[in-house]
């Protein structure tokens, strides 16, 4: 009887978890878009912006998402890290952050597509988001957007039913994600208006994020390296000193 009720309890939690992700992800959205709504409604009142606030509000997600994205990847990164297995054992503390920060990255993203496609001055459209490399508006900074868009779709999808699927296809698929900021990167770089303004934050997060990677494979190649045996703990040397 132990033994069945563990055994459903082990197959109850997957379950449970994904519930708790879900309403949690669920709540984070909501609260996002509140704030945002809450924004707009004050930009309205604004004399200065008038005109401009769908534009304002795209704009600002676009760059919290991307802030956002560049965080979510290096905690990521730092979760996969060796160390973190046997040595810093963060993961209680990091991967909460992670999901919130996913969750929050999320709400930004569909904010920032919702706004630009509702502005009648971006002259993009939804065939646009769909089909990019159709786009008036920087084909190849748009194909960019909507490559990363997909796969952070995959990404997602497969870390959400990781309980579910292989673990040798949703892991591989998710520690590559950085992938996805790359070409997010390449969005911002070549699709936004304020790329010069904005340079200096390229540049940080750009270190911050390929240095955090090289770290971490160069200290997963340290690890799994074959250290050469000192002569004193040869098996002849332990027999000399045995004599």
């Amino acid at each position: 009887m132990a033994v069945q009720r563990k055994k459903q309890g082990t197959q109850a939690r997957p379950v449970e978890e994904a519930s708790t992700s879900v309403t949690f992800f669920i709540l984070v959205t909501v609260g996002v878009v509140v704030l945002v709504l809450g924004s707009m409604e004050w930009l309205q009142e604004n004399l200065w912006v008038q005109g401009q606030k769908l534009w304002i509000i795209s704009r600002s997600a676009a760059i919290a998402a991307y802030v956002l994205l560049t965080v979510v990847v290096m905690v990521g990164i730092l979760l996969s890290h060796p160390r973190n297995k046997d040595t810093w054992r963060l993961t209680k503390y990091l991967l909460p952050w992670h999901q919130t920060l996913i969750a929050s990255f999320t709400s930004l993203l569909i904010i920032h597509i919702f706004f630009t496609v509702t502005d009648p001055k971006s002259g993009i459209t939804w065939h646009d988001v769909a089909f990019p490399i159709d786009s008036i508006y920087h084909p190849y900074a748009m194909v960019a957007g909507a490559i990363g868009l997909y796969s952070f779709a995959a990404v997602s999808i497969t870390a959400a039913l990781r309980k579910w699927i292989p673990r040798k296809l949703w892991l591989p698929l998710h520690r590559g994600s950085w992938l996805v900021w790359i070409v997010v990167l390449l969005h911002g770089l070549f699709g936004g208006t304020d790329t010069v303004e904005l340079r200096w934050l390229y540049l940080i997060t750009g270190v911050l994020v390929v240095g955090t990677v090289f770290w971490r494979h160069w200290s997963n190649n340290e690890l799994h390296r074959p250290h050469p045996v000192s002569s004193s703990t040869t098996p002849e040397s332990i027999r000399g000193k045995a004599q």
